[in-house]
């Protein structure tokens, strides 16, 4: 497991623990679907990168 993997999940555990209600599924479809609609391609770890935004964001969001 590559380390942005690995913080990518240590990441998402935070969500999860803050009350977070979406899966890492869920999430990799949002970026999945945003990534097509913008006509955007990525290799994994830039597109595990994006999907670590996405959960600070989302983490930030549950926060406020």
């Amino acid at each position: 497991m590559s380390n942005n993997e690995q913080q990518k999940i240590e990441i998402f555990d935070r969500y999860i623990l803050r009350g977070g209600h979406m899966s890492l599924g869920h999430i990799h479809r949002l970026v999945d679907e945003t990534m097509e609609l913008v006509s955007l391609s990525a290799d994994r770890e830039i597109y595990n990168e994006i999907c670590i935004d996405v959960i600070r964001k989302l983490t930030l969001d549950i926060v406020r």
